[in-house]
């Protein structure tokens, strides 16, 4: 079985700075790249590695400017749809960007407030939806080595999840 070169990662980061790039009334064309992206991806992905049609890929990036959203082989899929995945985001957002780091994309030494290679757009744009304490004086390494002192940069509120019902309970 071929071991495909990181679809995965390369379709969230592609999405990513195609969604980065992103803004104003051309918004519409710019939410059909990661679309056709995640589901060509997908269905690569799937065909080299022999799997089932079951499963899926979803992807939801937020940025300044907007929200975008793609899924491909999960036909109920929605921008409103919720995933427990916990801190596995960590692991791959963080071998995400060391992949961008590792191709020159990106320097994790880098302040939040510098600007993405070869844009004119910070890391973290100075907005009230990234009002980071001391933000320019935090780097990318720092954030992920979980010591730049960030709890959370949006304080958004984790839906509630269904009590889970205990073996009492169910005996009852």
């Amino acid at each position: 079985m071929k071991k495909p070169d990181g679809p995965g990662t390369e379709a969230l980061m592609a999405a990513l700075m195609t969604a980065s790039a992103c803004g104003g009334a051309s918004q519409p064309d710019h939410q059909a790249a990661p679309q056709q992206l995640i589901s060509r991806r997908w269905a690569a992905y799937t065909e080299t590695l022999g799997y089932p049609s079951a499963g899926g890929a979803v992807l939801y990036v937020s940025t300044p400017a907007g929200a975008y959203f793609a899924s491909a082989g999960m036909e109920n899929a929605s921008p409103g749809i919720h995933f427990r995945i916990a801190s596995n985001t960590k692991t791959f957002t963080a071998a995400a960007v060391m992949l961008l780091q590792q191709r020159g994309l990106l320097d994790i030494d880098d302040v939040l407030t510098a600007n993405i290679p070869g844009t004119t757009t910070p890391y973290a744009p100075d907005s009230a939806s990234y009002a980071i304490p001391y933000k320019g004086s935090i780097t990318i390494r720092q954030l992920l080595g979980h010591k730049a002192g960030v709890f959370d940069v949006t304080n958004d509120l984790i839906p509630p999840m269904p009590r889970a019902r205990t073996r009492a309970r169910a005996i009852s």
